[in-house]
This record gives structure tokens, sequence and C-alpha cells, in this order.
């Protein structure tokens, strides 16, 4: 079975493990991934942090925004690329395609990504030992944070999933690793 096949199998199985967890514990863990990112001492001292506007299927994040920093959430474009745009209010998210909420970019300005601190990323699965990620397919995240990479000075790229999405996941060469993974 080459890796393409082996990452098919591995999304069918961290998705049917996702739909049998229950709605409190999905709670439970998001607000244990929140604390777990709150002290981190990368997150603390961020100026800037890239985040997302979760899926059902993903830890939710938002006890963790404040104004104290500069947020910036996930969109991808008709292109399929993908750009961060700043919110200074979570009622600024409007469902865009498929009903994923997005930015809206009537009030939500695109940032640069020359001065993002962490970028926090969700995904289908995480390998914790090697930071292998496991997204859905479509590589948007991969082909933006192969840019991050190359500045002098690279964010920290934290991966966060909920415990039953922790899989050994094989790494392609299109693929970018993280430098942390988080789960509960």
């Amino acid at each position: 079975m080459d890796t393409a096949d082996q990452k098919r199998q591995m999304r069918r199985s961290c998705f049917a493990a996702l739909k049998a967890m229950t709605g409190s514990e999905k709670n439970a863990g998001s607000m244990e991934i929140c604390r777990q990112l709150e002290n981190l001492d990368a997150f603390q001292k961020a100026d800037t942090v890239f985040g997302y506007l979760p899926l059902p299927s993903e830890p939710d994040l938002s006890p963790l925004f404040s104004e104290k920093r500069v947020w910036g959430f996930a969109k991808v474009l008709e292109d399929d690329s993908m750009e961060f745009r700043r919110m200074e209010s979570l009622d600024h998210a409007v469902a865009g395609d498929f009903k994923i909420l997005e930015p809206d970019p009537r009030f939500c300005p695109v940032l640069s990504p020359d001065h993002v601190d962490i970028v926090i990323i969700p995904g289908v699965g995480f390998c914790p030992r090697t930071g292998n990620r496991l997204g859905r397919g479509k590589g948007h995240y991969d082909r933006y944070l192969r840019k991050l990479r190359e500045r002098k000075t690279p964010p920290l790229l934290v991966g966060v999933c909920f415990a039953a999405q922790l899989c050994e996941v094989e790494s392609e060469p299109h693929d970018i690793s993280m430098d942390l993974v988080i789960s509960a």
C-alpha cells in the first residue's frame, strides 16, 4: 500500500474515532488543549497568533481569543491558496464555502505572514513523535506553511487534536511537520 492509500485509510479511521466522541468529550478535550496552549511559553510571549475557526470535529480554541494579541484566522481562497485575516471579534465570522466559518472580509483585513509568532493548526490526525500531520488532503496548510518555514525566524507550528486522532502518519515530500503536537 502506498503512502496516499495509507493516508486515506488513516483519515477514515480518525474520522470514525471523532464520530464516536460525545459532545462533552470534545468540550473537555478542547478545554484541556486550551489550558496546555495557555501554559506554553511561546504562546504567552506571542504578539501575533494564527489560528482557525473550528469545524465540529476540531478542538474549539475560542476561550483563548482575546484582544491582548493580534489574532489571524484561516480563510481558503477560490484558487485553493490560503490566507489569514485579522479578527478583532469572533462575531466577525461568517459561513463560507461548505458552511465553514471564516473571517468576514468586510471587517477582517489580510495579515502578513511576516510577523506571526505561533500558528495553531488543526488536522485529521497527528503523529506526536514526528510532528507529521494528516490533513484533509487538499494541501492548503502545507502550501502556506512552506512559505513560513522559509522565513529567517519561522513561527512555532503547533498541531492540535483530540487524543483519538493521534496516529502514525507517514510523511511525503510536500508535507510540513509540526514543531509540537498538543492533544487531550
